[in-house]
């Protein structure tokens, strides 16, 4: 909860007031404030502009004019990407369809293997750094005396002292402490884990970082690191495709004509002013784009769906777990496609049990007998019938991470129908998904509500929760706990993704997002506890249940 408060709730008004200032999307944001970070891509689509150039026709005089052309290409087809030319709807279907076909990873027998990797790497040092350096970017390049005055304009008053010292100092001072506190005391240790040291007796992960892209931390033995794939950029994939697009839908000169409509884009020369919309701007863009850009129905809406957006997995499934190991308590773009197709695959999970809770008895209560039908499979029951329904039969469970054992194809269909509900949602935009919210982030708390009665009843249950609020004060000198922790408030909002920053493109101009900020810190933390307790009640009933049978086996 400290962490929350100090740390993720400012980086969550951050998110908030960026979207809401520059009434874009994260990708959006991207192009207005940052194009001349494209690298060798401006120079790529510099030099083939230079080739629209009639010959012989640079001279002193006309230099100048020249050389804007040079550069009079828009931030869209800078990056390659123009979403007023290319077919939204065809783009979100090829997008999907690409992560269905990635997530098919994840669809092998070995695919528990490679969810537990994303689980425990892919949300914690990457997560950090982007978290880090998105503050660092607003408030000590863009600055932050330039975002408090945005801040006033859109609120109405400038934030309190708390704001300023926690984005200046406190945010990031404590990311960077977890992070270097973490690493200095990893690299000590001896790097091993058991899917790579099949030898090894040590139960925790230890990782390394890997050479080639910063941001990614690859588990590894100390015998045998896994050989890398040549590391390509991927902002080079959506640049191609889009230019693709681009030349595909629009002839020579028609591209042409549309191009030099345009504002010109000069280089970059130090100053953002020319990048963000002013004031004035602002007011005559919201009433101009009035009937043209999609806005919440009301703010109730907007709400939930930052709520059903930071509510979800992470708080049943990643924080109960952290609970129980701690005693208590352009990289944009790319967590959002590894988060997406990690959260899919457990939503891929949750529907193949959907599918088959429509049974009596339900499948996962009872051990199946063994081919002679003359008792139990002896692996059930050595550990317990929910154990071996999900690893046996769900996901057929291959040795190592090295045998894939082939694809399991009832996940895979499973998979195909949480893609398509994802490519439906996108494609209809805010106009419906904006409605469903009102069942998928409610639902969840009567389901939970549900769930929490049931477990209080149930033997045990008071053993399980007990645990859960008895803190463990030793683990607060383990850096492994604050990294985790940070982590998770960064999981749990689902800042460094983008998303918040989209969500909140669509709220007018002067829309309180201060007040949304603390809303939806004050709600994620709660609910975090809330179903941590109802998770806890529940391992301690099977805990208690465990106890119990093994006594009497005695």
């Amino acid at each position: 909860m400290i962490l929350l408060v100090l740390e993720g709730m400012p980086l969550l008004l951050l998110e908030f007031a960026i979207g809401q200032r520059l009434r874009k999307g994260s990708v959006g944001v991207w192009r207005a404030i940052s194009p001349y970070l494209t690298g060798v891509g401006i120079n790529i689509m510099t030099l083939l502009n230079a080739y629209d150039l009639p010959e012989d026709s640079i001279s002193t005089s006309n230099y100048d004019t020249a050389f804007h052309h040079l550069n009079s290409s828009s931030p869209d087809i800078i990056l390659g990407l123009d979403i007023k030319i290319c077919d939204l709807q065809t783009l979100l279907r090829v997008t999907c369809a690409i992560a269905f076909i990635i997530s098919l990873l994840f669809a092998q027998h070995s695919g528990i293997y490679w969810v537990t990797l994303f689980d425990n790497f892919a949300g914690s040092v990457p997560l950090l750094t982007i978290g880090f350096f998105e503050m660092i970017a607003v408030v000590y390049i863009y600055g932050i005396d330039r975002f408090n005055e945005d801040l006033e304009f859109m609120v109405g008053h400038k934030p309190s002292i708390f704001w300023q010292v926690t984005w200046r100092f406190i945010s990031p001072l404590i990311v960077l402490v977890i992070l270097v506190f973490y690493l200095v005391t990893r690299v000590q240790e001896e790097l091993t884990y058991l899917v790579w040291d099949p030898n090894s007796v040590s139960t925790k992960s230890r990782n390394a970082m890997a050479v080639g892209h910063p941001l990614v931390v690859f588990p590894c033995s100390e015998k045998s690191l896994p050989s890398l794939p040549p590391y390509t950029p991927h902002l080079a994939v959506v640049m191609l495709n889009g230019g693709n697009c681009d030349l595909r839908l629009l002839n020579r000169k028609e591209r042409r004509r549309r191009i030099a409509q345009r504002k010109q884009m000069q280089l970059y020369s130090g100053r953002l002013d020319d990048r963000i919309p002013s004031y004035e701007d602002l007011d005559r863009m919201e009433k101009e784009e009035a009937g043209d850009r999609p806005k919440w129905d009301n703010k109730a809406q907007y709400i939930l769906t930052c709520v059903g957006f930071c509510i979800g997995i992470g708080n049943v499934w990643r924080f109960p777990y952290l609970c129980q190991s701690h005693r208590g308590g352009i990289a944009s773009m790319l967590v959002s496609l590894l988060i997406g197709l990690y959260y899919n695959t457990l939503i891929a999970w949750i529907l193949w049990y959907l599918f088959n809770s429509f049974q009596d008895p339900l499948p996962w209560t009872q051990c199946p007998l063994n081919d002679n039908g003359t008792g139990f499979v002896p692996e059930c029951q050595q550990s317990s019938s929910v154990d071996y329904y999900f690893y046996r039969v769900t996901l057929n469970s291959s040795a190592s991470i090295a045998d894939s054992g082939g694809i399991q194809w009832p996940i895979v269909l499973c998979l195909l129908t949480a893609w398509t509900v994802i490519a439906i949602c996108c494609i209809r935009g805010i106009g419906t998904s904006g409605k469903a919210v009102y069942v998928t982030a409610i639902l969840p708390y009567i389901v939970l509500a549900i769930f929490l009665i049931r477990g209080l009843t149930l033997k045990g249950a008071l053993t399980g929760i007990k645990f859960l609020f008895t803190p463990g004060v030793d683990e607060l000198m383990n850096p492994t706990t604050w990294l985790d922790a940070g982590a998770q408030v960064f999981y749990a909002f689902g800042v460094g993704w983008g998303g918040l920053i989209s969500f909140s493109s669509y709220n007018p101009v002067h829309n309180n997002c201060m007040q949304d900020a603390v809303i939806l810190s004050v709600v994620t933390g709660l609910t975090s506890i809330y179903t941590a307790t109802v998770t806890y009640t529940i391992i301690g009933f099977r805990a208690t249940e465990k106890y119990d049978n093994c006594i009497s086996e005695v």
